[in-house]
């Protein structure tokens, strides 16, 4: 009981409480509590024990410590339980059929990105094993490729105010968690030839993974929002702010790792871009930012998860028809600290009750 109450109060100070029933003994034990006991200042030896140095932080004794690992190593599950598909699966391609390049890339397939031109029609793809950029045509032949210093995460493709095509590309700029500022972001003003000019607009950003092209202020100049996943302490959403001379002004809309999407329309319809974005690693959740008219936002939490969900991305879809956008959300990043399936990990559906008010009605698990 002690240990329990001293999780939901302490934890829930990083991020949303986990119960011990989210992950099962082996994982708490020997994945998950150290990185966070590590995180607060203490030695960890090989079989995961603990050691009290002169290093520990966050607001709690040694003993407290001991006895939230107690009540996650004595409450958690020895095995998840995986569910039986409410729905089974069906194998089936549809109205879709396969066609596979005639051309290989390399022998090890890393193919971060798939992205497709409706105004050129060709097909980009981006390889995290060379970090190329490669154009494809509607034959899914190659027609063109240029090499990055990192891979392209993200890809934009939209007309200016004088429907001239543009191209916006987002480098991650280090793939693998760290603390590294090493993104960018690179506008191509033509597609025609991919190792021709190129602009970089932003650089030295935190892990970027998405970006929206926009209007914040409605002056009629494309404005960039970018999500930067960042790591543990670096990263959050940005807004690039186009100025008249062309240049780019950077400022942070909410500075926190682990952004992951956004959507940029005019949610209340007073004529103004609004955003909503969706946040991973410990601040799980989705929430919109409300333009002001006046430069600023204000910010609403539409909804949180645990930082087990791993989210992975949100779209916006009137389900009921009731003229209302409904949340269509997946989660399941599995990587780092707690690394085995999980029955909460799949395909949500939050139908919008108005007000920012939603409900749960569909779940399917996917691992």
């Amino acid at each position: 009981k002690e240990g329990y109450e001293l999780a939901k109060y302490h934890c829930s100070s990083c991020h949303q409480f986990v119960p011990a029933s989210s992950l099962d003994k082996i994982t708490w034990e020997k994945k998950t509590l150290p990185p966070m006991g590590k995180r607060l200042g203490l030695t960890i030896l090989w079989d995961s024990k603990y050691v009290e140095n002169d290093n520990f932080t966050g607001g709690l004794n040694f003993k407290d410590w001991m006895k939230i690992v107690d009540y996650y190593l004595k409450s958690a599950p020895d095995k998840l339980i995986i569910p039986e598909p409410t729905v089974p699966p069906v194998k089936d391609s549809g109205i879709f059929s396969v066609h596979i390049p005639s051309y290989r890339t390399c022998s090890v397939s890393r193919t971060v990105m798939t992205a497709f031109d409706t105004i050129s029609e060709n097909f980009f793809t981006s390889d995290f094993y060379t970090n190329r950029l490669i154009k494809w045509n509607k034959n899914l032949d190659p027609v063109d490729s240029t090499q990055f210093l990192s891979p392209v995460l993200w890809a934009n493709f939209y007309t200016d105010k004088n429907k001239k095509p543009q191209a916006m590309f987002t480098n991650v700029g280090f793939m693998n968690p760290g603390h590294f500022e090493l993104g960018s972001l690179v506008h191509y003003s033509s597609l025609n030839n991919l190792s021709g000019k190129r602009d970089t607009i932003a650089k030295f950003l935190a892990r970027p993974v998405h970006t929206t092209a926009t209007d914040i202020n409605n002056d009629g100049l494309t404005d960039y929002v970018v999500c930067e996943f960042g790591y543990m302490v670096k990263g959050g959403v940005y807004i690039l702010e186009q100025q008249p001379g062309g240049k780019f002004e950077r400022r942070p809309l909410r500075e926190w790792p682990g952004a992951t999407m956004t959507i940029a329309k005019d949610f209340n319809n007073d004529g103004w871009i609004d955003i909503m974005a969706l946040f991973a690693h410990d601040l799980e959740s989705i929430r919109l930012y409300t333009n002001d008219q006046k430069g600023s936002f204000t910010e609403t939490e539409i909804m949180a998860f645990p930082p087990v969900n791993g989210s992975t991305s949100f779209q916006l879809i009137d389900f009921n028809k009731d003229g209302l956008e409904d949340i269509l959300y997946t989660c399941g990043d599995n990587a780092d600290v707690s690394t085995i399936f999980k029955p909460y990990h799949g395909v949500y559906i939050f139908i919008n009750k108005g007000d920012n008010k939603y409900e749960q009605p569909y779940f399917y698990q996917v691992n």
